[in-house]
């Protein structure tokens, strides 16, 4: 009976470490950087800088047909779909966004329609529900490090350091992100293109991510120094300079407050 009792308590006294070792945000904060660069790596591909010329003509333009958030497609069926009908489906809104019942979902590129059965089996290849599955989007890890950051920098919180390690986990991701993204073009097996996605520029997303962490955190030594690290590497990385003018930019800001 002693044992047992001995037991159950290093059984609780686990169980209070582990619970308090997995709310850390630290912890956490490594969690999701590591869950968005794995996702990163199974859906990215190298960036492509010239577009591939396609049609313009729209044939049919669908609505989304309720309300919620739009998380992905299933391609296979939309490639037997484009395949069949020899049409190309443009989608609007990036996978992620927020749509509205009603509002415009996707254009049918091409000179033909699709009858019925084809619409319905299409509407069914479009995931709609809620939550934020970094699986599924990789876009969605930046913003939950970014949110992480903020409310550290809150001032009900101020807790900068706890910011700076969100700073440092969107250093790591942004410099794999610089040179890869979700392919914008789904192709057919024998190389047509059946499938457009609408995919954030770096730009964007950079902005979206890292700009409301600056706002919040300009006047914090400890973040100034974080993010003026971040995008030095970040430039140094930047080979090709496409990104050199977003960088530059916030580092300017950042060498105007010494």
């Amino acid at each position: 009976m002693v044992g047992i009792t001995i037991a159950d308590i290093f059984l609780f006294i686990y169980f209070l470490d582990y619970v308090t070792q997995t709310v850390k945000y630290e912890t956490v904060i490594k969690r999701v950087k590591d869950q968005t660069m794995m996702a990163m790596k199974a859906h990215y591909c190298p960036i492509v800088l010239q577009a591939t010329p396609h049609p313009e003509t729209s044939s049919m333009k669908f609505k989304a047909n309720e309300s919620g958030y739009f998380q992905g497609i299933e391609q296979k069926r939309i490639i037997e779909l484009a395949m069949k009908y020899e049409v190309q489906f443009q989608f609007l809104h990036p996978i992620g966004a927020y749509l509205i019942s009603g509002s415009n979902l996707l254009d049918v590129l091409g000179t033909k329609n699709i009858p019925d059965e084809a619409v319905k089996e299409l509407m069914l290849s479009i995931d709609f529900y809620d939550g934020q599955p970094i699986d599924r989007n990789p876009e969605y890890g930046f913003r939950q490090l970014a949110e992480v950051a903020i409310r550290a920098l809150s001032p009900g919180i101020n807790d900068p350091a706890t910011a700076v390690l969100s700073i440092n986990a969107l250093s790591e991701l942004f410099a794999y992100r610089l040179k890869r993204c979700q392919p914008s073009e789904i192709r057919t097996p024998d190389h047509k293109i059946a499938i457009l996605l609408k995919v954030p520029s770096f730009e964007d997303l950079f902005k979206d991510c890292v700009y409301p962490i600056w706002n919040y955190g300009k006047q914090d030594r400890y973040v100034q120094q974080a993010l003026s690290h971040m995008l030095n590497q970040l430039l140094q990385l930047d080979e090709d300079n496409i990104q050199t003018q977003l960088f530059s930019k916030l580092l300017n800001q950042i060498a105007c407050l010494d």
